[in-house]
C-alpha cells in the first residue's frame, strides 16, 4: 500500500500521493542509496541492481495497460528511496495540445496501487507519484516534439535566427533538421536544431 511522505519543500500533498496536475514538477539525480556495503534497499529488503532494474521494468508493465486505456503514454519511470521508503516515481503525458490532467494521475495512481499491491514486489510501505512531465522537461526527441505538438512552446537559439534568438509560439511539428513553430502575429518560423540551444513548453494564459 502507498502511504504519504513528510511533507517537504517542493512536494505538494497532492503531489505525495501521486495527484500532480501539468506543471514543473521536481525531479531528482537518481537512485543512489545504499543498504549495507553495496546492495540497494527497495522497500523492505536490500536489492541488487539487477533486481532493481527489474523492479522498474515490472511498474512499467503494470502501468502500460493502464496509461494506454486512458490514451496516455509512459515518459520515465525512477526507482529512488524516501526516507526507509521505495519512492516510485512516474511520468505520464496525453500528445497534444490537451496534455495530461489532474484525473488522469489520480486514476492512474489508483490503479497501479492496487496492482503493485496484488505484486507484493515492493513490500508494504512505499510512496508511490504519478504526475506530469513538468514544463520544464526539456524537448529534444522525436517523441518530445511529437507528445509536445500543439501546444506553447519556447525555443532558443545560440545564433539569430530572422534577427532573432528567442521563439514563442506552437509547435507545429518538427524534422532531423528542424523545428516549426507558429508565432503570436500567425507567422510560421523554421528554426534549424543545429542552432537550438533549448526548448521546452510554456504556460499559455490565453
Amino acid at each position: 500500500m502507498a502511504v504519504p511522505p513528510e511533507p517537504g519543500p517542493g512536494l505538494a500533498w497532492a503531489r505525495a500521493f501521486g495527484y500532480s496536475g501539468a506543471g514543473s514538477v521536481g525531479r531528482w539525480a537518481g537512485p543512489t542509496f545504499f543498504c549495507g556495503s553495496s546492495p540497494d534497499r527497495v522497500g523492505d529488503r536490500c536489492v541488487n541492481a539487477v533486481e532493481k532494474t527489474a523492479l522498474e521494468q515490472l511498474v512499467r508493465r503494470l502501468a502500460g495497460p493502464i496509461v494506454t486505456r486512458l490514451g496516455l503514454e509512459i515518459v520515465d519511470t525512477a526507482l529512488g528511496r524516501k526516507g526507509q521508503r521505495v519512492h516510485i516515481r512516474l511520468d505520464i503525458d496525453r500528445p497534444g495540445p490537451e496534455g495530461v490532467r489532474l484525473e488522469d494521475c489520480a486514476e492512474v495512481s489508483a490503479a497501479l496501487e492496487a496492482a503493485l499491491d496484488d505484486s507484493d514486489a515492493v513490500g508494504t510501505g512505499y510512496v508511490l507519484e504519478v504526475s506530469s512531465p513538468g514544463i520544464d522537461r526539456p524537448i529534444r526527441t522525436e517523441d518530445d516534439v511529437r507528445r509536445n505538438t500543439g501546444r506553447a512552446v519556447v525555443v532558443e537559439t545560440r545564433e539569430p535566427v530572422g534577427g532573432r534568438r528567442s521563439f514563442h509560439g506552437i509547435l507545429l511539428g518538427g524534422s532531423p533538421e528542424a523545428l516549426r513553430i507558429r508565432g503570436h502575429e500567425n507567422e510560421e518560423v523554421r528554426i534549424p536544431r543545429a542552432l537550438i540551444l533549448g526548448a521546452r513548453q510554456e504556460i499559455d494564459f490565453k
